[in-house]
């Protein structure tokens, strides 16, 4: 006579339902065996959990069936076990997860690729193609450009009298200049000459007259003036007065400029160091 045995997997064993009950404001010294006791009363007591934290105690009794469960609750629900009143209610045995909902991301635009051919590299983009007469882009906007255009002035000084003024002429003026035929330009002087000084330093030469440029800030004299001739002559001869000492200074002695419609009133300082003459009235 052969016997044989039969076995079950786990997964087939059939598990009785548990019926979890909350024992909430327990004292710090309840014990196990307490509960027990206060429930073993109304049913089957299969597990005792006691959960102590720094400010609360509270725990869990697994009791055999749903009828036994609530007959605990009722009965047990604010009496007192060790000495203090509990709160008893059906443990929930699902609560909801904390935490922020999640985002959904937007999907990014495509980039655009790049194809490699031979012999030479083509880029292909999803993009129309940019117009080449278009302004560059920067940082993904057009650059703007100013419809104002440009003017390169230089700054020249005008001397009317004993005063000095400030203009602004552009560089088409400066180039319509041209050399005096009987003024002379001498920088250099000594800041104490006046202009009757100057006019006796070219005596010499027969000056018909002479200015001292002064400052109209400081009513000092800049250090150069202008002294005019009635002929061509005079004027060519004065010229030898150049890099002459005159009180310990070499003076400096250069052809004055003028506009080309001149008209013996207005010279200008021939300042080879710049590009655009000072203008001066004698």
């Amino acid at each position: 006579m052969t016997t044989t045995a039969e076995t079950t997997s786990p997964a087939a064993a059939t598990t009785t339902p548990v019926y979890r009950v909350y024992i909430g404001n327990l004292t710090a010294n309840v014990q196990e065996e307490q509960l027990k006791n206060s429930f073993s009363k109304f049913g089957d007591v299969s597990n005792i959990k006691i959960v102590k934290k720094p400010k609360q105690t509270f725990g869990f009794v697994d009791m055999a069936n749903e009828e036994s469960a609530k007959t605990a609750i009722e009965k047990l629900n604010k009496t007192e076990i060790d000495s203090q009143q509990v709160d008893v209610e059906l443990a929930k045995t699902e609560r909801p997860k904390r935490g922020r909902p999640t985002k959904q991301r937007r999907p990014r635009a495509p980039k655009a690729t790049t194809t490699a051919t031979t012999p030479a590299a083509t880029t292909t983009t999803d993009a129309p193609a940019a117009d080449a007469s278009a302004a560059p882009a920067t940082n993904g906007k057009p650059k703007r450009k100013s419809n104002k255009p440009r003017k390169s002035k230089k700054t020249t000084t005008t001397t009317t009298g004993p005063k000095a003024t400030s203009t602004t002429a552009s560089s088409d003026a400066a180039a319509k200049k041209q050399q005096s035929t009987t003024t002379l330009y001498v920088r250099n002087i000594p800041f104490s000459f006046d202009d009757a000084q100057l006019l006796d330093t070219f005596k010499e030469y027969s000056p018909k007259s002479a200015h001292v440029i002064i400052n109209k800030i400081t009513k000092k004299s800049r250090g150069y003036g202008f002294v005019e001739f009635d002929d061509v002559s005079n004027r060519e001869k004065a010229l030898e007065m150049d890099k002459k000492v005159i009180a310990e200074r070499e003076i400096l002695v250069k052809i004055a400029l003028v506009a080309e419609n001149y008209d013996t009133k207005e010279a200008t300082t021939p300042d080879t160091k710049t590009e655009t003459p000072t203008t001066t009235t004698a």
